[in-house]
């Protein structure tokens, strides 16, 4: 198995779709269309070629429901990639506009 380095991304874009992820109790899983991903001082930017593309990103569900994470709303979030095929948020940074 693969390691994937220390790695943090600024992403920001508009929400296509909300599903809950069923093989992640506990986590919604997030279409999001990228038209941003900023470097993070100090961390590798994994997700830097995300930009102008559509990203799947794992939130945890009761902070998506608290945040009001919707299809078409914009999403800016701190993300960094756990696996070639997964994206998580940092829940300390997500914000819903």
């Amino acid at each position: 198995m693969a390691q994937i380095v220390e790695n943090w991304s600024d992403v920001e874009g508009i929400v296509r779709e909300v599903v809950s992820a069923p093989e992640l109790p506990g986590f919604v899983e997030v279409s999001l269309d990228v038209g941003k991903a900023a470097d993070v001082e100090g961390f590798r930017n994994l997700l830097a070629d995300s930009t102008g593309t559509e990203l799947s990103l794992f939130i945890p569900t009761a902070l998506a429901d608290e945040r009001g994470v919707r299809a078409g709303a914009r999403l800016v979030a701190r993300a960094r990639k756990a696996r070639p095929d997964r994206a998580f948020v940092d829940p300390d940074y997500l914000e819903v506009r």
